[in-house]
């Protein structure tokens, strides 16, 4: 095992015979490295994970207002209760981002507009529940959408407090990085003239250490979150280098946490799959979206209750991620939009064999999820959204399968309406089954 000798043992051999006058300069450089790598660890930390708390927060008041907008169509209690869950979601990650940093000015006024928030939820439930539906529908058009999105604005303006703290924060490290590169230089430059040739050895290994340090420090200011650092050094310096690189896995990581994924499912949201559509429709390649729901599922959540029918939801995740794991290429994307409802972006010559994937798991794993008298029956027995008692069958999946390889697609809105288009079509059919878009047209680059 080869011996480790940290930046003081080096400095000490090489300067005790130069004397005390000339090892001060590198002892300084040390402390300083030393006050680096503390600063990068503790004081940048809090800043990171108070923008992954502001996406959290942002991605649950999304949530919400999703579940009251639902709640003012159906009336539904498993509603108020998903209501209930992405509320406390959000006071928690609010109350963590209190403790960690409250003195954000935004802040302060999202703290306020958010209890008029929760007072005219609380409005709009008892305009709902005394039959004014109308009344509410109109209020959150005029009035609780447009606090929701200031609310939106405020948390925003946190986020970008925050990010300028951050790079704040690096810039610091990188200018202390250069301000001790030269100390160092320095010291290196008086060895230089007393001709002894180890210590400008040495001193010119942390000199390009620190320069690489340095480099590397200032990519992260610029975003650049991929570092290779080449330092080899193993002392202090090297040390550095790797809480550095740590901590740029770190940013990056939360930055992939802001992404609008589901809190049930971790699958990424509708805005990273219009993200992922656009793309695609930019590149020009062809492409295959799979609008996947599940038949029958509101009966089962209504009779086992939202806990089921949640473990259901994320078990089609599961499926529809391994299917595309199994059957479909590396660049293929999944993703959440909400409910029942997912999406698989493939290519046209995966379609058959992923959509058979999928069908075929979930028809093996879904009746275990039913109680042995409810899957020997086949159905359930339950009261319809017009109220009318029918028995509905086992669960089932369509798919709806839109591809651009024979006509012309130039927005994700179009995709979103020749889908609901096709799944009508698709849940209208027995049993599980998927159907392909085959009508033909231009197709024209954008």
């Amino acid at each position: 095992m080869p011996i480790r000798f940290s930046i003081t043992h080096k400095l000490v051999l090489g300067y005790l015979v130069i004397g005390f006058l000339l090892v001060s300069p590198a002892f300084l450089g040390l402390y300083s490295l030393r006050k680096i790598a503390a600063e990068s660890g503790l004081h940048s930390l809090n800043n990171f994970e108070t923008a992954a708390s502001l996406r959290k927060m942002q991605a649950h008041l999304e949530a919400m207002e999703q579940c009251e907008n639902r709640f003012l169509d159906s009336s539904s209690d498993e509603v108020l209760t998903l209501f209930q869950y992405h509320r406390g979601q959000f006071e928690d990650s609010f109350r963590r981002l209190q403790r960690l940093q409250n003195d954000i000015p935004p802040l302060r006024e999202v703290s306020t507009e958010y209890g008029r928030y929760l007072d005219m939820v609380d409005e709009q439930i008892e305009l709902v529940h005394s039959g004014q539906r109308q009344t509410a529908l109109q209020r959150s058009v005029t009035l609780l959408s447009r606090l929701t999105n200031q609310i939106a604005i405020r948390l925003d303006q946190a986020a970008g407090v925050s990010r300028t703290r951050i790079e704040d924060r690096l810039q610091r490290i990188a200018e202390q990085s250069n301000d001790t590169s030269w100390q160092i230089i320095l010291a290196a430059a008086g060895s230089i003239l007393i001709g002894l040739g180890l210590v400008l050895i040495g001193s010119l290994r942390v000199a390009s250490s620190l320069t690489k340090l340095k480099m590397a420090t200032q990519s992260v200011g610029e975003g650049n979150f991929d570092l290779e650092m080449e330092i080899k050094s193993r002392d202090e310096i090297g040390e550095l280098g790797e809480n550095l690189t740590i901590m740029a896995r770190k940013i990056k990581h939360f930055q992939e946490l802001c992404l609008d994924a589901s809190p049930l499912t971790r699958l990424p949201g509708n805005i990273a799959i219009e993200r992922a559509l656009m793309d695609k429709i930019r590149k020009g390649e062809k492409f295959a979206l799979c609008y996947i729901d599940l038949d029958n599922f509101k009966a089962f959540n209504d009779a086992y209750g939202y806990a089921k029918g949640s473990d259901v939801i994320k078990a089609a995740g599961e499926i529809v991620h391994e299917a595309k794991r199994l059957h479909g290429s590396e660049d293929d994307f999944v993703g959440h939009i909400g409910g029942d409802d997912f999406v698989l972006i493939t290519s046209p010559e995966n379609v058959p064999n992923v959509c058979e994937g999928i069908i075929g798991e979930f028809d093996r794993a879904i009746p275990d999820f039913y109680t042995p008298s409810d899957r020997d029956r086949g159905f359930l027995e339950g009261t319809d959204r017009y109220g009318v008692k029918r028995k509905f069958p086992i669960m089932t999946i369509s798919i709806a399968v839109v591809s651009d390889a024979k006509r012309e697609i130039t927005s994700p809105t179009e995709i979103a309406q020749i889908a609901a288009e096709i799944k009508e079509f698709a849940k209208d059919l027995p049993g599980s089954n998927y159907l392909i878009d085959r009508r033909i047209g231009p197709r024209r680059s954008i």
